[in-house]
């Protein structure tokens, strides 16, 4: 190494890209700083391509991190995005400045001519550093060859989703770091005292923070086994949106059609025009409005469930229209064929006091009673129609009742307690 070269050169990058020190530090001190560091990084034969204690113990890298923001959540793709200060601790005796009484911070891109873990993140398919206004990374190096890196990343991860519980899912996202080259002969991963900290100013509107869990451990591949850290968040989603865009639409789509049980029978326009006014109102709910974002799966979900017992109470009113319908014009043709058969020469002086009429002959010789008159008529076919309607207005709304308190009850107490 070039002992003047590098002076130069260090002096160069540190005023362009940053040096801190305490107050009150002149140039003079920094130059100093720099001269012991050279000279220390020079008598030690530094490297940036071997580790600390190369030959020996693997170094330890402990990891603390500040999120600043968990959101973005693409359920379609099966991914979130996540910023946050990333900080790596470790120890380089290479690197230890005798006399120091003070840590040095570089800035910028100085820090990449210094030895730093190859920590990657295996779940994140995309990421930026932030260069606003300057790269946000630094590297501060404390007397004793302690070395601090910190960085401002922002890192789109994948997640393995189930939506069989939406929208009262709780969805479990990874983050996962290893190092990429370094087998835990070389490097171990640890967490720092301060394990993990988020922002409380920043809210989510998809989901909710609930728990976060800290794991540790080594991964064996073919190539060695590799040491490495991962957070496991627990994520809850909001239900508001889901409640007011389509459970309490459906709700009130179902009530709608239980009241054309007490619309007059006779009223076909008004019955038949609820009717289908309800059942495409279900189905442009079940369509899928409100879920664009979700993946197509091959398994029914909480709200698909839902929409679909909605869908069914609907269909169910409007078919027993047709039923009572049906029966009502069924009734009057068998009432007009009996009425076809009497004989025309009866008169109504011959009716009996209770109605009936008295035994006529046919040209076949059978005698035929007649015993409903035409008012009892009307009246058995209107008492047998509006008995469907009564039956269904007091058995449709306490069957739909009795199914949300099943369906709230198992995915909003029952289910929430397997987690």
């Amino acid at each position: 190494m070039d002992f003047g070269r590098a002076i130069i050169a260090l002096v160069i990058l540190c005023r362009s890209y940053g040096w801190a020190l305490n107050e009150g530090d002149t140039t003079d001190d920094t130059v100093a700083n720099l001269t012991k560091l050279l000279n220390n990084m020079e008598r030690k034969r530094y490297l940036k391509l071997i580790r600390p204690m190369s030959g020996g113990k693997a170094v330890q890298v402990k990891v603390g991190i500040y999120i600043v923001y968990i959101g973005n959540f693409r359920e379609s793709d099966m991914e979130y995005t996540i910023e946050m200060y990333f900080r790596q601790y470790w120890k380089d005796t290479r690197l230890a400045i005798p006399g120091l009484n003070q840590s040095l911070t570089f800035s910028g891109e100085l820090p990449d001519i210094l030895w730093q873990p190859d920590t990657y993140f295996e779940n994140g398919f995309n990421g930026r550093l932030h260069h606003l206004t300057v790269l946000n990374k630094y590297l501060r190096l404390y007397p004793d060859g302690r070395v601090l890196v910190s960085t401002r990343l922002t890192l789109s991860c994948s997640c393995d989703m189930d939506f069989r519980k939406f929208p009262m899912d709780e969805q479990i996202c990874n983050l996962y770091f290893a190092s990429y080259g370094f087998t835990t002969r070389d490097l171990i991963y640890s967490w720092n005292d301060e394990f993990v900290s988020c922002a409380r100013d920043k809210e989510n509107a998809q989901f909710s923070l609930k728990t976060i869990h800290y794991l540790n451990g080594t991964r064996t591949y073919a190539t060695g086994d590799f040491s490495y850290l991962g957070i496991r968040f627990v994520f809850v989603r909001r239900l508001s949106f889901y409640l007011t865009k389509i459970y309490i639409p459906a709700m009130l789509v179902v009530f709608v059609s239980w009241l054309s049980f007490f619309v007059d029978k006779n009223s076909a326009p008004a019955r038949v025009s609820l009717g289908i006014t309800t059942v495409l109102t279900m189905t442009t709910l079940l369509m899928g409005f409100g879920q664009d974002s979700l993946p197509v799966v091959s398994y029914v979900r909480a709200l698909d469930l839902y929409l679909i017992v909605c869908y069914l109470l609907v269909f169910a009113s409007f078919a027993e229209y047709a039923l009572v319908n049906y029966r009502s014009k069924l009734t009057h043709t068998r009432m007009s064929v009996q009425k076809s058969s009497y004989p025309d020469d009866i008169s109504s002086s011959e009716r009996s006091s209770s109605g009936e009429f008295p035994n006529v002959s046919s040209s076949r010789g059978v005698a035929k009673t007649i015993t409903v008159s035409r008012t009892q008529q009307e009246y058995l076919i209107e008492n047998e129609s509006s008995g469907l309607d009564k039956w269904s207005r007091w058995i449709f709304l306490p069957t739909f009742i009795l199914l949300n308190v099943f369906y709230w009850v198992y995915y909003l107490v029952i289910d929430k307690s397997s987690y």
